[in-house]
């Protein structure tokens, strides 16, 4: 079996997580991301849904080997997947949410603490309960992160409580 986020091969319900972690992606699943009996998504979150957010650095964002303070990778990585959360939120139930699946973006710039960012983000690409959001990051001296961020809409009453 090859890798479960490998893009195009895979299935759209494939399960990400081991028994030991939690229940598998695909028994998850929420009700916005149902296939009809005539193949059609039926959904309320759709292609070209886009959010974006501003943050300020701060000095608790930067590696703490660094004494520049400045974004590290994890907290930007943070930053984006805070937006495409809440962008995602927005459309669907009550029970519903979304988890990380696959993140790939570049780095290419280095905002310090005090600084803002702006991440954007928008739906690319709404595959059953897989979505695809195109990400960017802009600090003060322009483009410093872009790339895509893939989430899984998930029954959230489907989860233990631990």
């Amino acid at each position: 079996m090859g890798d479960p986020l490998a893009g195009p091969r895979c299935s759209s319900r494939v399960s990400v997580m081991s028994e030991r972690q939690g229940p598998p992606i695909d028994s998850v699943l929420g009700p916005t991301a149902t296939v009809r009996d005539d193949g059609r998504v039926a959904q309320r979150i759709t292609v070209g849904v886009s959010g974006e957010k501003r943050f300020i650095v701060t000095t608790d964002m930067a590696p703490p080997w660094l004494q520049t303070k400045v974004l590290s990778t994890g907290s930007l990585v943070q930053l984006i997947e805070h937006t495409c959360i809440e962008t995602a939120q927005a459309h669907l139930g009550d029970t519903e949410g979304t988890v990380g699946t696959h993140i790939n973006v570049s780095r290419t710039g280095a905002p310090f603490a005090g600084d803002e960012v702006i991440v954007r983000c928008h739906i690319e690409t709404v595959s059953g309960p897989r979505l695809t959001f195109r990400v960017s990051v802009e600090g003060p001296s322009g483009t410093i992160s872009k790339g895509i961020h893939q989430r899984q809409i998930v029954d959230l009453t489907r989860f233990p409580i631990r």
